[in-house]
């Protein structure tokens, strides 16, 4: 079996956007109050960073989901998600996604 380097092929941009819509299907909104109004306050890591207008409340794309503190690119979340789905063993993606088998379980 060939292991394939496939992290370097997706493009960071285009797995924000399928993860926002795979992680919040009726759209990103305020985790605090539920208002969809916000504004770009930074870029936190690889994903940028809201507050709120209602509520002035801090987040990000990954706030109060399973991944709020993996600290990983899109393309490694969106492949994660994928290997788990399809059942794949955890040896196998930590080799894909360079990871500690440890890590991965994190």
């Amino acid at each position: 079996m060939i292991d394939f380097p496939s992290i370097e092929l997706l493009d960071d941009s285009l797995c924000l956007i399928w993860l926002e819509r795979y992680l919040h299907p009726d759209g990103l909104q305020c985790p605090h109050c539920g208002s969809p109004a916000r504004r770009l306050f930074r870029h936190q890591g690889h994903f940028p960073a809201y507050r709120c207008r209602a509520c002035h409340g801090y987040y990000t794309l990954l706030t109060g989901t399973v991944f709020e503190k993996t600290r990983q690119r899109p393309a490694t979340l969106v492949l994660l998600r994928r290997g788990m789905a399809k059942g794949e063993p955890t040896a196998r993606l930590a080799r894909d996604l360079s990871l500690s088998r440890k890590q991965l379980h994190t």
